[in-house]
Order: structure tokens, then sequence, then C-alpha cells
């Protein structure tokens, strides 16, 4: 039987107030199956790993955020806490940017392809124990949640959005939005495409939530350049920690010796698809490049000592 981790831990900063509001008011709201079926084993998400390169893992999640409504926190929330419940059960989960043409207020998680939640259907946010319960029912219909579990299936009340209530970040300015056909006919919208960021991280080092710190840091600064962002758990090889950009690996903790700073990471993904973009203090070039140009002053450093010794020759304490 699977077992259960104790503690959950989660970031203090991300303090989601419910904005459980659409964006814009648009005919094109998606339109999703009303149930999920079982699980097909054929059937993945492009953004997915090969589950059989992960061991047994076998399930891949992605969240599509608005980037207009800010709810990139709360999806990268959702995906640590998906994570730490189903470590060795989940192959992925991906957390996929919604930006126009796409309509606003669009927040809805799919399981191998399939819907389980969408926050326009529903008319609000899930909460994370509803979020564990679907995909436990699908990848793991046996297994215990402890005091995530929901005792009634289907009979918890429902608090919809207030009629005519909009999202304050992401107003209806009249600009063109794509309708949106049945879910069905119209995946490829919400499927990863390049560039993709994948983080794979050892489960047995605990690396989850520097993984989850590094997507939040890259899907941040590239919010309008990356299609999507996926964290992936590993068994094997121990120690695994790589950032890979499409099929480039970007970063490997083994060759490196360390782990990446998020500037660094920043850096080698941007000199990739926006070479000309600076990424302001994070930018690892301009500091180097400012250092080389106090260099060029010929003005020489001091040591310790030397420092000592001219302070106490001009009376400086």
């Amino acid at each position: 039987m699977c077992t259960v981790p104790s503690v959950t831990v989660a970031f203090a900063f991300i303090l989601c107030s419910a904005l459980d509001a659409d964006a814009f008011q648009t005919s094109g709201s998606l339109a999703f199956a009303r149930s999920v079926p079982p699980r097909d084993t054929t059937s993945v998400a492009s953004a997915s790993i090969d589950s059989e390169e992960e061991g047994s893992a076998a399930g891949d999640v992605s969240i599509v955020y608005c980037t207009g409504c800010r709810w990139m926190l709360r999806s990268a929330y959702y995906a640590q806490e998906l994570l730490t419940t189903f470590e060795h059960d989940l192959n992925s989960v991906t957390l996929i940017p919604s930006r126009p043409p796409l309509p606003g207020g669009m927040l809805f998680v799919t399981l191998d392809g399939e819907k389980i939640w969408d926050r326009k259907e529903r008319g609000r946010f899930p909460q994370t124990k509803e979020l564990k319960q679907l995909v436990r029912d699908v990848i793991c219909p046996d297994r215990g949640l402890g005091h995530s579990d929901i005792s009634d299936k289907g009979g918890n009340t429902v608090q919809l959005v207030k009629e005519g209530e909009k999202c304050e970040e992401c107003p209806d300015d009249g600009e063109e939005v794509m309708e949106i056909p049945e879910y069905g006919d119209s995946r490829d919208y919400f499927l990863a495409k390049s560039p993709h960021v994948t983080i794979k991280y050892c489960t047995g080092c605990k690396w989850l939530l520097r993984a989850a710190w590094d997507a939040q840091e890259l899907l941040t600064t590239f919010q309008d350049d990356l299609s999507a962002v996926t964290v992936a758990p590993t068994q094997e090889p121990a120690g695994q920690f790589v950032v890979l950009l499409d099929d480039v690996v970007i970063w490997d903790r083994a060759a490196e010796g360390r782990h990446a700073e998020p500037k660094e990471l920043k850096q080698r993904i941007r000199d990739i698809i926006s070479p000309n973009r600076s990424l302001g203090h994070s930018d690892v070039k301009e500091k180097e490049e400012q250092r080389d140009a106090s260099d060029d002053t010929g003005i020489e450093e001091l040591d310790d000592d030397e420092a000592s010794e001219m302070r106490n020759f001009y009376g400086v304490m």
C-alpha cells in the first residue's frame, strides 16, 4: 500500500486570495466531459516524460493557468501538493501559462490528457484535497489519503461565482479573444509546446521544493516566452537534478558538481530563446562586464593586511 507523507511543506509567500471570478466574458468557455473515464495508458500529454524511463510512475498532470490573473503561484502550489502526496505515482506535473488570444480566467487541470477540473465549469478553484482525490481515483484507487480524503464524494457544496463579478487583474478591454471549441477537438491548444523546460529531480534527495522554486522563478521571468515548465520526480539515478530546454540540457548537477543558481538558469535559457534580452540584476553577463570594466581602471585591490597598514598610515581607524 502507498504511504502518505506526514508533513506537507508549502511556501509562505503563496498567499493566494480566492479570486473566484471570470476574467473575460466570452462565449468560448471550455466544454469538457462531465466525468473522468478510466485512464488510457496509451494516451498522455505531449509534455509528459516517458513513464518507462522513470520506473513505476505512470501519471502526467497538466495545470493550465491564466497569466493575466496572476495564478502562477496558485498553480505551482497545486503542483507541489500533488508531487508531495504522489511522489512515486506521478510521472510529472506541467505548468502551462495561458495567454491571449486564449480567453482569460482559465485554470484547469488534466490527468493523462483527460480533464479533472475546470474552474469556469465549476465556478471556483479546487481545494488541494479535491485535486488529490481526483488524481488518486484514477491512478491509485485503493489508496487512502488520510485527512485529505473526501468522505462524501460529490456531496460538497460548490460556491459559485457571483453573477457579473470580474477579475480585476484581467479586465475585458475589448481585445479580440479566441473562441475555444470543444475540448476533445482542441487539446493541442493546451499541451506544452516549444520552448518547454523540464526539471528532473531526485525524490530520495528531497529536492521537490528546489525544483518547484526553479520552476516558479523561470515562469515569472519568462512568463511570455515559455510554453510550459514540467517538474518530473525521478528515483534513478540517485542524486539527479537536470534542467532541459526542449531536448537541450541546460544544467546537470552531476556534471556541474553543484545546483544552479536561478539567475544561472535564467541566463542560459535567455541565451537560447531571447539572446538580446536583459535580465537586470539577474544577468550574470552584465555583472561580469561591469567587473571587467572596473579591472581596466588599473586600481589594484588590497588584501586585509595591506588595507590595515594603509589605515594606520593615514590615521584612519
